[in-house]
């Protein structure tokens, strides 16, 4: 129980600053105070107009009647024995009022479709904040800002004209306005530049299938024509939906011109292409060289590629008598493979086809000459049964053309079995009988990616690896 044996100590005001509105009831506000228990309350200077502050117990209240800029006001809480003041802050705003003659700019309106839109903001009467909402909602790509009401964005399908609601509302009340908003896409008249990419010029061989594409801008062709008509070379025809050239010519037909014409709702265009038909010339290959050599076994050889290709038509490649594990790229003629076969020479042919009864070819010699000993890398045998070894050098550099050879050299209790991995490609296994020697070579063809090659001895037992090194390929 509280006494007046004491002064207080300490006095507060929760929820600070104060703010009020006219015509509208303030709550009550009460202090809290420790210490000995205040007997009487004072406030300087005298608070807004309307409100109420209790001298006995400090309570704050009433109903504000003006606006009254934020100011700072001092309580003073006392008894017999002393008192504590307290600063508080008050503030009285105007009185609130319903929003009211909710109006836009263009309340009837008809969008364009993909086209930014003129902002369309409203005006009203009323006490801010608002919140604004409509109904239905707005067409895809369209917002309402909530704080404003203002419609905003670019219209991404198209919507028949249709009536919407915009509510605008604050605590006092709400009102409403109508729109009748529609969006539509606009017709552009075509531009029409020519035929594939922009092109008036053909020359198109005879007895191959031929497309030409119309190159426009502007929105959908509704009708297409060609004059003169029904003239075009034998073969082809004219697509009135498209617009489109296509067929396969048959005859030699002299160069001759052609006026297309594009029409829709807003406007028509028209472009002159000539069209000649020409005999379709030969397919035909060439390499840099008639005669390729490389060493064999080996690294990848280096791609064999076309030096040139003429003629008409799509071209198709194959080859005969390609070395084991080679192959030709059907599109561009490319010959790759890694040879792992014995010293030989494959007398290939490559045979280019350009799909209207035309065929060149090109005749190869590709040539694998047996490995010499550049360089040797000895795997000396090792532990029990030659489970282990040991890789000296682990790292040798050699130029393309160079070989090298892996010797395995040691003496085991059984036979034991070998292989060495070189480049990631595991060659043929090296059977090591007791006391024998065994070697393998590997030939460098090609640069490989990084310019080094990883090299690997893997024994039969558990298949693991046991011992790795690196060559490096150096410049020649």
């Amino acid at each position: 129980m509280r006494n007046t044996d004491t002064a207080p100590t300490s006095l507060t005001y929760a929820g600070g600053p104060f703010v009020g509105t006219v015509g509208d009831e303030f709550d009550v506000v009460r202090p809290q105070s420790a210490g000995g228990l205040p007997t009487a309350y004072e406030v300087t200077p005298a608070l807004p107009a309307g409100f109420m502050f209790n001298p006995s117990n400090g309570h704050i209240g009433g109903t504000p009647t003006a606006v009254s800029a934020a100011a700072s006001y001092t309580v003073k809480a006392s008894n017999d024995v002393g008192a504590v003041e307290s600063t508080i802050s008050v503030e009285v705003k105007g009185a609130l009022v319903a929003p009211s003659g909710l109006a836009y700019k263009d309340p009837t309106i008809g969008y364009v479709l993909n086209e930014a839109i003129d902002p369309n903001t409203a005006t009203f009467l009323g006490t801010a904040p608002f919140t604004f909402a409509i109904t239905p909602g707005l067409p895809a790509g369209l917002t309402l800002n909530p704080s404003t009401g203002a419609i905003t964005g670019t219209a991404t399908m198209e919507k028949a004209a249709t009536p919407y609601t915009v509510t605008a509302t604050n605590s006092k009340g709400s009102t409403t306005a109508a729109l009748l908003l529609s969006v539509t896409a606009v017709t552009v008249a075509p531009d029409l530049t020519g035929y594939n990419g922009g092109m008036t010029s053909f020359q198109l061989p005879a007895n191959a299938v031929s497309t030409l594409t119309p190159t426009k801008t502007g929105s959908t062709v509704t009708t297409w024509s060609i004059t003169p008509e029904n003239t075009l070379p034998a073969g082809l025809t004219f697509n009135q939906s498209t617009g489109v050239i296509s067929g396969t010519p048959t005859v030699v037909t002299a160069a001759a011109n052609f006026v297309i014409g594009a029409t829709n709702s807003a406007g028509q265009d028209s472009v002159t292409i000539m069209i000649e038909v020409q005999l379709s010339s030969p397919a035909t290959v060439t390499y840099a060289q008639e005669a390729f050599t490389f060493k064999t076994p080996g690294t990848a050889i280096p791609p064999i590629t076309p030096t040139a290709i003429g003629g008409t038509g799509t071209k198709t490649f194959t080859a005969t008598n390609l070395p084991p594990g080679f192959a030709i790229n059907a599109t561009t003629g490319v010959i790759t493979g890694r040879p792992s076969f014995s010293a030989q020479t494959f007398m290939t042919t490559v045979r280019v086809n350009n799909g209207v009864g035309s065929e060149g070819t090109f005749a190869l010699a590709l040539t694998f000459s047996a490995p010499t000993f550049d360089h040797i890398v000895t795997v000396t045998l090792g532990g029990p049964n030659g489970t282990t070894t040991t890789i000296g050098p682990e790292m040798i550099g050699v130029t393309l053309g160079q070989c090298v050879s892996f010797q395995l050299v040691g003496t085991v209790a059984i036979s034991s079995s070998w292989r060495i991995a070189v480049d990631s490609v595991a060659w043929a296994q090296i059977l090591l009988p007791d006391g024998t020697v065994a070697a393998k070579e590997v030939c460098i063809n090609s640069v490989p990616t990084g310019e080094t090659i990883a090299y690997e001895t893997f024994h039969n037992i558990g298949d693991e690896p046991r011992d790795a090194g690196t060559l490096t390929v150096l410049p020649q």
